[in-house]
């Protein structure tokens, strides 16, 4: 499992990259600050997802002079070798797997799973509950079949709710949607809560190695009152919704709780700390990831030495040389990590956008 080949156009300051034995392993990427690190593993990520990890801007991501940008790579499979890419300007997108169109970004975000370290981590845990609830639908949509089925389904739904609600329509129409949402969110529900029981179950394993903390529970909040059913929550909500305009009980307003001690757990950390909690958390969902389904996910780890100190940083690459997972470290220098994670490397110094194997 993971990327075999890999081959970047126009891709920010990345003009033309052409990589064509990745490691199933570690793969370095090593260069200076600005080189175009970053850039790379940035194209991956967007291969996977078909958007950034670091701008919601896609213009951003062109090379300067060009209006369109391509990365395509192979992935190793139980059938061998199969194609994927994705091709974007600012009027289309067009996605291709195994030789056939793809219609949503999510048909490659299902064959090719991956998982994103970088300086702005520590995001999970001090910015609002969406980035904690999207954490824990990475690891539902790829273990759950149930799961995206009917989260696309909720959101179909809540959006015409809404649209009525906005409109001042009389509860008739707006409560139209109210079975379908019901159905759908407590799908959503279950699922989420069912993974959050198992991500809870082993993360003091990697808290434990990681931050020498050994008490941090994972709470899931559904969006709603506990002492209510989803159906009950949206029935007696129904005067607030018209009056705010908006569906205010479901699983969109669902919360992820990290706590220590019985206390949030980023108020007893420094941002440091905070970086290392949120890669236990990470590390932690790619190990259920590999139980679960027996195949390993992608790993990028982006600039490994921001804010850590040299005792955190070596115990993170034992956990992540532990892992079941095809690696993608950057680093400016790459033999002090090689020799931490002990585990087959291949090395590619990056330098003005270009990209180059070194044996």
């Amino acid at each position: 499992m993971g990327l075999s080949s890999l081959a970047v156009r126009s891709f920010r300051n990345l003009a033309s990259v052409d990589i064509s034995h990745l490691s199933a392993d570690l793969n370095l990427i090593f260069g200076v600050n600005a080189s175009g690190k970053t850039s790379l593993l940035e194209a991956i990520y967007f291969l996977a997802r078909g958007r950034s990890f670091r701008s919601a801007h896609f213009e951003r991501l062109l090379q300067n002079g060009h209006d369109t940008l391509s990365v395509f790579g192979k992935l190793r499979t139980e059938r061998g070798l199969v194609p994927l890419g994705i091709e974007r300007s600012t009027q289309k997108t067009s996605m291709r797997m195994d030789g056939r169109a793809v219609s949503s970004a999510a048909e490659l975000a299902a064959a090719m799973p991956l998982l994103v370290l970088q300086p702005n981590s520590y995001r999970l845990l001090e910015e609002g509950p969406a980035n904690r609830r999207r954490f824990v639908d990475w690891g539902v949509f790829h273990v759950e079949p149930l799961f995206y089925p009917a989260w696309q389904r909720y959101q179909r739904a809540l959006r015409q709710r809404n649209t009525a609600l906005r409109a001042g329509e009389p509860v008739a129409t707006f409560s139209a949607w109210d079975h379908e949402i019901i159905d759908a969110g407590n799908i959503i529900d279950t699922t989420r809560r069912a993974y959050v029981e198992q991500l809870a179950a082993r993360i003091n394993v990697f808290t434990d190695a990681l931050l020498n903390i050994h008490d941090v529970t994972l709470e899931y909040r559904s969006g709603w009152s506990a002492e209510q059913t989803f159906e009950t929550a949206l029935s007696r909500g129904r005067d607030r919704d018209q009056a705010q305009r908006y569906t205010v009980a479901g699983p969109h307003r669902a919360e992820l709780w990290v706590r220590s001690s019985g206390s949030p757990v980023v108020e007893r950390i420094s941002r440091g700390q905070n970086k290392i909690l949120v890669a236990a958390l990470t590390l932690a969902q790619a190990s259920l990831f590999s139980e679960q389904t027996g195949k390993d996910c992608i790993l990028l780890v982006d600039d490994l030495a921001a804010e850590l100190d040299a005792a955190h940083r070596y115990r993170l690459l034992e956990m992540l040389a532990e892992l079941r997972a095809q690696l993608f470290v950057t680093v400016i220098e790459p033999d002090s990590v090689a020799d931490a994670l002990e585990r087959p490397a291949r090395r590619f110094h990056v330098e003005h956008g270009s990209v180059r194997e070194v044996v």
